[in-house]
């Protein structure tokens, strides 16, 4: 056994075989460093991911609750009576001003003012102008003026 452990201790003081070993530690510690900087970066990603998708199903889920709303036949209906002036059958339309006193009282002034004015007094003759003066009157009205 002696004569192994001679061999044995001969090859490990070998200066190329302490070589051969650093660089395979070397290249060995150089390839664990890079696959731990990659799981970290993956980990990283992955972690980045999630609170992407996270985001992602509340803005999904606030977009459900909106579509639910808006396919609704109560949303269709309010919007043909505001923006169409639509009724159902039987129903009556009452419009509400929210107007001070004073202005009522104006505006009552104005309906009996008008109610009051001669039919002779407006001019109910037709135009004789032509379309195309009419719209520039309309557009450059100093321009025509009689």
């Amino acid at each position: 056994m002696t004569k192994k452990r001679e061999g044995f201790a001969k090859v490990l003081g070998m200066r190329r075989f302490l070589i051969v070993n650093l660089g395979l530690a070397v290249l060995i510690g150089w390839g664990c460093v890079g696959e731990y900087a990659r799981n970290r970066n993956l980990k990283d990603e992955i972690e980045s991911l999630r609170s992407q998708a996270a985001q992602m199903e509340e803005r999904n889920a606030e977009l459900h609750k909106m579509a639910e709303q808006f396919s609704g036949s109560s949303l269709l209906e309010r919007e043909a009576r505001l923006k169409l002036n639509l009724k159902k059958p039987g129903e009556e339309v009452v419009v509400v001003h929210n107007t001070s006193p004073a202005a009522r009282v104006a505006e009552q002034q104005n309906r009996e003012a008008a109610a009051h004015i001669a039919p002779s007094a407006v001019d109910e003759s037709p135009s004789e102008d032509a379309n195309f003066t009419k719209w520039i009157n309309h557009f450059l009205p100093n321009i025509f003026s009689k």
